[in-house]
């Protein structure tokens, strides 16, 4: 039974990583659906994701594990269709039917489901409270926070089904601008961005004091470009950087600490930079050209002062040089993968000419991917692009 239930949950991820990679790359190129409707078609496409990628962590029961997915699956399927269908009511009638309430409310259960998978139980329990307290309004004892309460048709009304809760402006980013952007850092990964950015920063960094450690730094700031995620970072470059800095003689704690710090910068760099940075953009009304000439300054003396403290621990410890054999020609990098480079540059290059963001990213991704078609260092097959798009949406999980 365990094994029926983890091939259907196998074939489920394959199923909806290609309908919302297909969603992603349609609105990229035609531009986004009304509001609501196209926030409620990314969260039935993105939330059985959520449920697919992340355990429950409640069980060590396989089959138990895999019935209860399954489960949220096809509960989160069913509420997020019927926002989808009757979209047009919900969002325009001040009143709510019986179905609309349960649906509403086991919505917010699957919302608050999915934000223990990925963040914790901390961040949920403080919305409990909250839902709570807009509940309880009437009894608060205290006399400033008191309020008139709330029933269960105003929280389904408001909280989920109402654009300032759970379809509101942080999801509305994530279905619009963070999607197709992540889609193209995952393409770019998958094709040896990251290869290329290591083994640059490999080539600039490995002939000064203290090589290793500014690799770190240098290859996490290139890896940033591309990225604009933290987590994403430390896996890519720390499982080559980390090991690397140990046997030049770096301690295990300062080695994991650069390079926790080094990828944190990740987020600030443009021209792909973290979810913050998008949520920013919109609250703003800001262009996101502005955003990354503001950006690129305090990004660049981030690293800056990061390379500072790994030079004076270097030479204090006396930390020498990579050996040349261990560092790799950057003439020949640029050459074998030198041209997936150009995908940022023109991302970069569109944007100053003040096209949609959404446009522009998806013309980078298109490019990205007939651009890796060009050299078999680059080359994917079918399989190579359904898990680069399969890693893209494992990294927009926690985002949604």
């Amino acid at each position: 039974m365990s094994n029926v239930l983890a091939a259907i949950n196998r074939w489920l991820v394959i199923i909806f990583v290609v309908l919302t990679t297909g969603f992603a790359f349609y609105t990229g190129g035609t531009g986004p659906f009304d509001t609501a409707l196209h926030r409620g078609l990314f969260l039935l496409l993105m939330m059985p994701l959520v449920f697919l990628y992340v355990p429950s962590g409640l069980t060590k029961n396989p089959t138990v594990e895999n019935a209860c997915t399954l489960l949220a699956v096809v509960v989160s399927t069913v509420v997020f269709t019927w926002s989808v269908l009757y979209y047009v009511r919900l969002y325009s009638e001040p009143f709510l039917n019986n179905t609309d309430i349960v649906i509403g409310v086991l919505g917010l259960l699957l919302v608050l489901e999915s934000v223990r998978r990925t963040v914790g139980l901390s961040i949920t329990l403080i919305f409990c409270v909250f839902i709570a307290y807009a509940f309880a309004g009437p009894d608060v004892p205290i006399d400033a926070l008191r309020h008139g309460g709330l029933s269960v048709e105003d929280i389904a009304s408001q909280i989920f089904y109402g654009t300032d809760g759970v379809f509101g402006t942080p999801v509305g980013v994530a279905a619009t601008f963070i999607v197709i952007i992540v889609m193209l850092g995952a393409v770019l990964n998958a094709t040896g961005g990251a290869d290329l950015f290591m083994n640059l920063a490999n080539g600039i960094a490995g002939r000064f004091v203290g090589g290793p450690a500014k690799m770190a730094v240098i290859g996490s700031a290139m890896m940033g470009m591309i990225t604009g995620a933290t987590v994403a970072n430390v896996a890519t470059t720390g499982s080559v950087t980390i090991p690397m800095m140990k046997r030049a003689g770096y301690g295990k704690n300062f080695a994991g600490a650069v390079e926790a710090l080094a990828s944190s910068g990740g987020q600030l760099m443009p021209p792909i930079m973290g979810a913050a940075a998008f949520v920013m953009m919109d609250y703003l009304n800001l262009d996101y050209l502005q955003l990354i000439k503001h950006a690129i300054i305090p990004s660049l003396l981030y690293f800056f002062s990061v390379l500072m403290v790994v030079h004076v621990r270097s030479v204090k410890n006396g930390f020498g040089r990579l050996d040349k054999s261990e560092r790799p020609s950057i003439l020949s990098e640029l050459k074998a993968r030198g041209h997936m480079l150009l995908p940022i540059i023109l991302l970069v290059v569109l944007l100053s000419q003040h096209l949609g963001m959404m446009f522009v990213a998806f013309l980078s991704v298109m490019s990205a991917v007939l651009l890796s078609l060009m050299k078999k260092e680059t080359r994917l097959n079918a399989k190579g692009y359904y898990e680069a798009f399969d890693a893209g949406m494992r990294a927009m999980a926690p985002l949604v």
